[in-house]
């Protein structure tokens, strides 16, 4: 699990959003409100979508492209449950929310891969 997230606000801009999914090399962040509460995801795939869908993408921001359903498991959920449910809900990462809400951070394919190799050793 990723516990440093790079999030989004709703009210940035598309550009914005890209800019920083591009200089940090992620795929996607949780967009959060100004209580740091989690209101949705924002992709890669979910850009490409909106420029498909609406060609110019200037005057669109980060609440008109992002997914609405956070997809999240505790963070006492074993790995077995989080792979579940990302096969489950066909989504690439999961948010770790805590019992309060809050998010805890991100757990990604990648992250549930390299912690299952750690455990064959």
């Amino acid at each position: 699990m990723s516990r440093r997230v790079h999030t989004l606000t709703p009210s940035q801009t598309l550009r914005e959003a890209a800019q920083m999914l591009t200089k940090h090399d992620v795929s996607g962040a949780p967009v959060l409100d100004e209580d740091s509460k989690v209101l949705g995801f924002l992709t890669r795939t979910d850009l490409v979508e909106a420029l498909a869908r609406h060609g110019d993408v200037s005057s669109l921001r980060v609440e008109d492209a992002m997914c609405n359903e956070i997809v999240s498991v505790t963070p006492e959920a074993s790995l077995e449950e989080a792979l579940k449910t990302m096969v489950y809900e066909g989504v690439h990462r999961l948010v770790v929310l805590s019992r309060e809400g809050e998010m805890v951070g991100i757990l990604s394919g990648l992250d549930a891969f390299r912690a299952l190799t750690q455990t064959e050793r």
